[in-house]
């Protein structure tokens, strides 16, 4: 009986040990080029789709949670890094004040040279970042974003 029971408890601690990896390489791993295109396609699909003037609130919402996160996590970085996703987020600013106005939902061109700065240097934060730094920044600029009152309620 003392044997089984040994057994047992010490096949539970050896699943506990064996995820462990998991959650080291996600602390110190940085994204795949396919986690990083995953991540990216959405926020420059709704760039594109703002762009040819069919975007919608949830494209908006899209980008400002991109260049929020982009925001948070360049904190540590530059102040120059935050200075870009500033401009990205009072050219988002901007455009939902234009679509409440006109009810149309696109871009200027301040507003286009912005938001295109801002996704690059999202994709260059990705691609340096480990997925433990992606899910730090995102929850902070979700909460951020909540506080401000530009998430939507789904979020």
């Amino acid at each position: 009986m003392k044997t089984a029971h040994r057994n047992a408890s010490l096949a539970k601690h050896q699943v506990r040990h064996q995820a462990a990896i998991y959650s080291l390489m996600a602390r110190v791993q940085t994204l795949t080029k396919e986690e990083h295109a995953t991540m990216m396609n959405p926020i420059r699909m709704a760039y594109e789709r703002m762009r040819i003037g069919s975007a919608t609130q949830a494209d908006i919402e899209a980008l400002q949670r991109s260049m929020k996160f982009g925001e948070v996590r360049s904190e540590r970085i530059d102040a120059l890094c935050v200075e870009v996703f500033v401009r990205a987020m009072e050219s988002l600013d901007r455009i939902e004040a234009r679509a409440a106005r006109t009810k149309t939902i696109g871009l200027d061109a301040q507003a286009m040279q912005d938001l295109q700065a801002g996704m690059d240097l999202v994709s260059d934060l990705l691609e340096k970042s480990t997925m433990d730094d992606i899910v730090k920044a995102g929850d902070e600029a979700a909460r951020r974003l909540r506080a401000a009152g530009k998430l939507g309620a789904l979020q």
